[in-house]
Parts: C-alpha cells; structure tokens; sequence
C-alpha cells in the first residue's frame, strides 16, 4: 500500500501549496495597507514641505473640521475626510485624515467637543486622541474640489487672501489603513485568505506527518490474523480497476477521492444514491452538481462526482459491484440510516446471506460490532417486517435514484 500512501501524500501537499498560494494572494490583498512597505513617516514632527506620498502615521487630537464625506444606503456618514493637525501650538498646520468606522466616531466627537470649547480651555488630555496609520497620498479628483471650495470659504469668513490659508493646510491625506476597501466583502475575503493559509497548514502537516493508511490498519489489526488480511488488501487494490475514485469488489470497498482512502467491507456499504446539489445566485438556478453518495455502516460519508448524462451508468455499475446495498433515495431510508441504521444493516445483511448463504455477515470484523451496538435504537418508526422487506424490494427496483435537495 506504500503507492496509495505516496499518493495521498503527494496530493496533501500540492492542496497545501494550491491553498497557500491563493491564501496569500488574498491576504496580501486585503492587508495591503498594513504590509510594512517603505519609510513611516511620523507627521507629528513633520514639517509641510517634507510631507510626501507613501506610509505615515499621527496622532488624531486636534480635529478643526471636515470637507468630504461618503454616506452608506441609508445617508449616514460612516466615512469622513478630515483636517487634523499636524504638529503643535503655533506651529501646527492641517492635514487630511480619513477615517471609518470606530476611528470617524472618535474624530468626530474630538471635533465637537473642540467646538463647544473655548481656545484658551481646551484640554486635550480629556478630550481624548489616538493614533492612526495609513498610506499618504495627494488630495485629488472630487475630494480636492470639496478641499479648495473649503479654504475659500475659510478665506473668505477670515477676511483673508487664499496664499495665507494656505499656509496652515497641506494637500495631502491620510488614508487609515483597512482591510480591502472596508467593506462587507472585503472582510469576507480577507477572512477566506486566512482560512485558505491556516488549511494549507493543516494539509502541509498531513502530507508530513499524517497517517493516510490509519483506516485500512486498524481494520487489519481488528482480524484475526493482520499481515494476511494487510496482504489481501494490497492485491484488491492491485487487481482492481479505479473508477471514479472508488476500487471495489464482491470483498472491499475503497474511496480515494478525498483528503484519506474510505476504507471498509463492501458489505459495509449499506446505501447509494444520486445526489444533486442546485447552485443558484439571486435565487436564480445556474447549475446543477451530480454525485453518487454512499453511505456507509460506520456512519461515514462519500460521494463521487460525475455529468448528469453518466449517473444512471454509474449507479448500474454499482449495483453490480455492490449488489447487496440499498439503492435510490427516500426520506424514510435517511430518517432510518440516521436513527436506526441497525436495522439498515440487518436488512443489507439478510439479502448478503440470500445470496451466499452465510449465517454470519460480520464474523472477522469488531468495527461492525461496535457500529452495531453504537447505533441500534428500539424500532420506533419501522419494523422488520414483509411490508418493510417489500419496500427495499421497490426501493432497488426503482429507476429513481435521486435525493431531494
């Protein structure tokens, strides 16, 4: 089995590469703003002529007014291009500052408190300030003819030529660094791109240090003589053709479509069915997914993928290989495999000793026993009897196969 441990490895780790490689992509989208790229720039010390576009940071304790804004649907204000002061006393000139979410409430009640402040009382250590980091550009477009109809109308309350106003405001603004374009989707994004990273992780431990073949070993060490069965598997899986990410005979049932193999009996396979999955957007359907689930007596879960022109195929070929399982999908076969899957068991038993004549379905296997036990309920709802024998009989015999989603 060293090909089939090789071969999971090898598909953990190129997951993890693929996982990492989209991750970091998105991550570094969305984090841009905080990527530590080029000098920081402290404009509390600034000069304005040695303001320039790139990283900066200040402290937010002077708010003199705002000149642009941006409204969300409902006309509130939840981002605001700001004047705040760069440098102190005398000396302290203007500069743009955007801000968003917690960082604009803040801005905006230091500005009306400094309003309802007289100059020479103002206390700036109870008003509160804090820091903001960003990237700095120029003022442009839109915002800059918010920014100069601003100073006019400065210029023109002051009594004052437009060079002098000037002078205490510099074109450039602080954008407050964020995660994507602050909105909704980019924190989904951003979210995804960690995700992507942390199962990229995972997946890269797996592929190391993992243990692919753990099914398949603790069923050998399960029967009652381990290195031959460990030997009759690893012939099943020699001779038996792959098809669609499942090797299965009269004997084993194999799924190596997923991150580890499924392995069991395939007289643990109790039940298969086509699965459908509707993919829509806007409440508009714009595909449909094809699978075959199976469903096993251990309570796990598989399922292959395939076109809709191939699933009858594909069910007539597992039907063949797996003539003992139930085949089609109903409500009452779910609510049974959830609630009482012994009962489900038993019946796949009866029609495998129908067919073989074998009192015993179970006899080298205490995962069964164990299942058996874990999952057997008091027959609540259903009951072995004819009426329920001749609904798996019409249940196999039926040309619908499909669950309902």
């Amino acid at each position: 089995m060293k090909e089939l441990e090789k071969r999971y490895r090898k598909k953990n780790a190129i997951g993890a590469l693929v996982c990492f490689l989209i991750g970091l992509v998105i991550s570094l989208i969305c984090f841009k703003d905080y990527l530590p790229i080029g000098e920081l720039q402290n404009l509390d010390y600034a000069q304005p002529g040695e303001v320039r576009e790139g990283r900066g940071e200040i402290t937010v304790y002077d708010v003199y007014d705002y000149y642009s804004y941006w409204t969300d649907k409902y006309g509130k204000e939840v981002t605001r291009d700001y004047f705040v002061a760069m440098g102190d006393g005398e000396y302290a000139v203007y500069i743009g500052c955007e801000l968003s979410g917690r960082k604009n409430n803040k801005a905006y009640e230091i500005m009306e408190a400094l309003w309802n402040t007289e100059y020479e009382d103002i206390d700036y250590e109870s008003i509160g300030y804090f820091r903001v980091k960003g990237k700095i550009k120029a003022i442009e477009g839109e915002d800059l003819k918010y920014y100069n109809d601003y100073l006019s109308d400065i210029a023109q309350a002051y009594d004052m030529s437009i060079e002098e106003v000037n002078e205490y405001f510099i074109p450039y603004v602080l954008v407050a660094a964020q995660v994507g374009d602050g909105d909704t989707y980019a924190y989904v994004f951003a979210i995804l791109g960690i995700g992507l990273l942390g199962c990229s992780i995972g997946m890269l431990i797996c592929a190391l240090f993992g243990n692919p073949l753990k099914d398949i070993k603790n069923y050998c060490k399960k029967t009652s003589n381990e290195e031959l069965t460990l030997a009759r598997i690893e012939r099943f899986y020699a001779t038996t053709p792959e098809r669609y990410g499942v090797v299965v005979n009269d004997e084993y049932f194999l799924y190596t479509g997923g991150s580890k193999p499924v392995f069991c009996d395939s007289k643990d396979v109790l039940w298969f069915y086509q699965y459908v999955v509707t993919r829509k957007t806007n409440f508009v359907t714009v595909g449909k997914d094809y699978y075959v689930k199976f469903r096993l007596a251990n309570g796990k879960e598989c399922q292959v993928a395939t076109k809709q022109e191939q699933v009858s195929s594909l069910l007539n070929y597992f039907m063949g290989v797996l003539p003992d399982a139930i085949v089609g999908y109903s409500d009452a076969l779910d609510r049974m495999y959830r609630s009482n899957r012994a009962q489900m068991i038993a019946e796949v038993e009866r029609k495998h000793d129908a067919r073989n004549g074998n009192a015993c379905m179970h006899e080298d296997n205490e995962s069964y026993q164990q299942a058996n036990a874990d999952n057997y309920n008091e027959p609540a709802d259903f009951e072995y009897n004819e009426a329920f024998k001749q609904m798996m009989d019409d249940n196999n015999n039926s040309d619908d196969y499909s669950s309902r989603v």
